[in-house]
């Protein structure tokens, strides 16, 4: 068929209303419903890169996403962070002897939280490109809202043990799913910056963890609760109430306020900064297909959603990427668990090692933007990525022969080689994603390496054992050698990508679900 026989100067809006599943209720300006004509998605790919803009308009466009979008999911993952995060802090004020439990039942504990997150991932973000992100992520906010709530109420092993996997469960798949959203607004080379902020939400919420049970703590024995049942019932409170209402209104209100995507249109409450005229709409589908033909021309279209699944499970490259979270990101849980509680063994009291968290939240936020900066500057993933995990190997080795003693320098060291090492995780979420060619695949294997990454949270929950404090000495050498592993992965995924490249340059290289387009190339 003539393409030319077309009008080109349909909107690309209108073609992707048209081409819409029946079943989901689009949210775009009403188009001409007579109009019988009937086009392809590579029909539609070819009208999209006829569209022209100006430096200027997009650089608007991209101005308007920033500052509704990003701040909107960086909310969402702080309350989730805040909910997850504030046992660190209740184990400094005794929560273990209150409810008769070992370290070991809270590393159970932290275990479930990963597994029942690992359980959910994938069948969540398979729902999510079925039911929209603008509903289904708010009322996750809504679940974990009140679980989070009710650990103010446990009274025993038991009751721990099922608050932390129900935690864990309503949470699970929120981090994939989200990513997957920004996907579908920003370009690969835009990503990196854009995803580390997301996580910057979730880096804010540990900063204001150690200033929020700084206060709380000191309410033990009032009302007949302990400090860290203070904490655990307004902490969560204020995920309800001081970020705007977050069950509510971060997660009704975004209900209203987060668009579906580009070729779905507007958000039910149109707000100037989230109202899309057809003409942006053209501009932000634009960018996405010159960015990737396959986002809106996907090779696995005539594939059902059980075999993306299983060419998902089944391609190397994103086991790699998985590989590189189970073994270098070992670290979190247990540093994130206990670092209260090394603070604590430097000699300083419950209440200030809660405090002195905070500087090496305030410290992570910066160095890991930085990176990203670099990383988007660039126009590469892997070198800052192994840049950073070589930094963490050099901070690990120190905080092993750290001499544990109240000297303002030994506190130091730990705060650079914590705080001060950039997390290079978001930036690997941004790597896998760019080099996922279809937005199934892409939702699905982000799906898959968030489950890796909290199954890594699993045996890294019993790294530090109790027999091994307050100094964890073994713990830190375990780190060590994962830590060194993944290196050697990051280096050679990078070797692997150039590789790829080459026989993309000799035609010779081919994408699953048919041949490869050669304007294509896997980041690096």
């Amino acid at each position: 068929m003539d393409l030319k026989s077309y009008n080109l100067r349909l909107s690309a809006c209108e073609l992707a209303h048209k081409m819409a599943p029946p079943d989901t209720i689009s949210r775009v300006e009403s188009v001409n419903e007579d109009d019988s004509v009937e086009k392809s998605n590579s029909e539609l790919n070819k009208q999209l890169l006829e569209v022209q803009w100006t430096q200027d308009e997009e650089k608007h466009i991209l101005r308007r996403l920033d500052f509704y979008l990003i701040p909107l999911v960086m909310v969402m993952f702080f309350t989730l962070n805040l909910d997850r995060g504030n046992i660190s802090n209740a184990l400094t004020d005794n929560l273990m002897g209150d409810l008769s439990i070992t370290q070991e039942t809270v590393n159970t504990g932290n275990s479930l939280v990963y597994v029942g997150i690992c359980i959910g991932d994938i069948p969540a973000n398979l729902l999510i490109q079925k039911v929209g992100a603008d509903i289904w992520l708010p009322c996750q906010l809504l679940a974990w809202g009140l679980v989070a709530t009710f650990q103010a109420f446990i009274k025993n092993r038991s009751g721990f043990l099922a608050t932390r996997f129900l935690l864990g469960l309503c949470e699970s798949g929120f981090i994939p799913g989200t990513l997957w959203y920004l996907t579908k607004w920003y370009t690969k080379r835009e990503l990196g910056k854009r995803t580390v902020l997301f996580f910057i939400g979730s880096y804010t919420a540990n900063l204001l963890n150690g200033l929020i049970a700084y206060g709380l703590l000191r309410l033990r024995g009032r009302c007949s609760l302990a400090g860290w049942q203070w904490l655990f019932l307004i902490g969560s409170f204020i995920i309800f109430f001081q970020d705007g209402l977050a069950t509510l209104t971060v997660g009704i209100t975004t209900l209203f306020l987060l668009p579906r995507d580009p070729t779905r249109g507007n958000s039910i409450i149109k707000l100037p900064l989230s109202t899309f005229t057809k003409r942006e709409t053209d501009i932000l589908l634009g960018r996405i297909v010159r960015d990737n033909p396959y986002n809106t021309d996907p090779r696995d279209a005539h594939l059902s959603q059980f075999q993306i699944v299983v060419s998902v499970l089944t391609d190397w490259k994103v086991w790699m990427h998985c590989s590189m979270a189970l073994l270098g990101l070992q670290y979190s849980a247990p540093l994130g668990t206990y670092s209260p509680s090394i603070i604590k063994s430097f000699g300083y009291g419950t209440f200030n090692s809660n405090l002195l968290v905070m500087p090496n939240s305030a410290l992570l936020i910066i160095t890991t933007f930085s990176l990203s900066w670099w990383s988007d500057r660039a126009n590469s993933r892997s070198i800052p990525i192994i840049f950073a995990a070589l930094w963490l190997l050099t901070g690990l080795i120190v905080l092993d022969t750290l001499p544990h003693n109240h000297s303002n320098w030994t506190f130091y060291a730990f705060l650079v080689f914590t705080g001060g090492s950039p997390s290079w995780h978001p930036l690997n979420v941004a790597w896998l994603q760019a080099n996922q060619p279809t937005p199934r695949r892409r939702a699905i294997a982000v799906a898959l390496y968030m489950a890796m990454t909290n199954l890594s949270a699993v045996p890294a929950s019993h790294i530090f054992q109790a027999r091994d404090k307050p100094y964890y000495h073994d713990g830190f050498k375990i780190l060590f050698i994962m830590a060194a592993m993944a290196i050697a992965l990051m280096v050679g995924m990078r070797l692997a990508y150039a590789w790829l490249n080459g026989r993309i340059e000799k035609g010779k290289g081919t994408l699953e679900g048919g041949e490869v387009d050669r304007g294509f190339r896997y980041q690096l």
